[in-house]
């Protein structure tokens, strides 16, 4: 492979502390490092998601939702993470299933970025 495994998403946010409650108070991604103590002064926070590692990053500018990447997730029990998310608040769609063993569910984060949540599992396996 000539450029290797995907290392990291960085994420460009206006509101640390609302980004910083989704992905790691909600979904409940470990921190691996962050550059203040104070979440609200951090510039640069890195979670760690598995795979590759999500970075939080003060200070965006670009017209945000509109062209930032789409984050997927992949998860085993979908309809469970599905029920955690609305537990929570989160405006998810329902969960469909675009392509064969494929379902997911569509969010957006706090900042409009959109998320999914993606399983090759049967609902109700």
């Amino acid at each position: 492979m000539l450029f290797g495994e995907l290392g990291e998403i960085i994420l460009y946010v206006q509101n640390m502390d609302a980004q910083f409650e989704f992905y790691h108070s909600l979904l409940g991604f470990p921190v691996v490092y962050q550059d203040n103590e104070s979440v609200q002064a951090c510039s640069w926070i890195l979670l760690d998601t598995g795979a590759c590692k999500l970075a939080l990053h003060s200070g965006g500018q670009r017209c945000l939702g509109k062209d930032a990447p789409k984050i997927v997730f992949f998860v085993h029990d979908l309809k469970c993470a599905y029920d955690k998310l609305r537990e929570n608040g989160v405006d998810v769609c329902d969960i469909f299933s675009p392509a064969p063993n494929t379902f997911v569910a569509n969010t957006f984060d706090p900042e409009g970025n959109s998320v999914s949540f993606e399983s090759t599992t049967p609902l109700d396996s």
